[in-house]
């Protein structure tokens, strides 16, 4: 049995404890062992039952430990997944609410939370987090370090490059690309491919900043 350390106990961190308890119970291959954050007092306050095990860059993994990156954006999840030791072994949480279709490419550490829907021949990165009922539609790509906050839609055959981040409600339409680095505010819909690094807001989705 592999015991699975959740990177970062904020608020996502704590969401996914509980998602991944959920999987345990489902049968996962692994048991909830604890935190890393590099705030040692991050869940002091909550009455919650495994412990923060300390911070990330310090941490030595065992051999029977697995790990997923639990940071709300991609900025901090990348710069939290490059502290860890590179012997790291990273696993996929994915709800057992979620569906998966057929055809459908997962990298590692994945964070696929409850009622979230993937369709079929679709490719997902390495270290991206899809939250509540995102729903990914055909033949779309999702690149890595991505974070999808809950309700996103993305359509059939859109690009999402790496490190990119869709707010709560955020829609992009189909065929889009979405570059590197680029924000997608809560609410907008993205209608024609949105640059590198800018960020967007509106219906339909405009530049903010860049």
């Amino acid at each position: 049995m592999k015991h699975l350390i959740i990177v970062g106990a904020g608020g996502f961190g704590r969401e996914v404890l509980a998602w991944a308890r959920d999987c345990e119970q489902a049968g996962a291959p692994w048991k909830v062992k604890g935190f890393l954050d590099d705030n040692l007092d991050a869940i002091k306050s909550f009455e919650i039952d495994v412990p923060l095990l300390g911070t990330i860059g310090e941490y030595q993994p065992a051999e029977d430990d697995v790990f997923v990156c639990a940071v709300g954006t991609p900025a901090a999840k990348r710069a939290c997944q490059e502290k860890l030791d590179d012997n790291a072994v990273f696993v996929n949480v994915i709800h057992p609410t979620a569906v998966v279709g057929p055809r459908v490419e997962l990298g590692v550490g994945l964070v696929i939370c409850p009622y979230c829907v993937l369709t079929t021949d679709i490719s997902v990165g390495d270290h991206t987090s899809l939250n509540i009922r995102c729903s990914i539609g055909h033949d779309a790509s999702i690149g890595s370090f991505c974070q999808l906050s809950s309700y996103s839609d993305v359509t059939g055959g859109v690009t999402l490059e790496d490190d990119v981040f869709l707010g709560s409600h955020a829609s992009i339409l189909p065929g889009v690309v979405v570059a590197k680095g680029a924000t997608i505010g809560a609410g907008s819909i993205a209608i024609s491919k949105v640059r590198s690094g800018t960020t967007v807001m509106g219906v339909p989705a405009r530049v903010l900043k860049s």
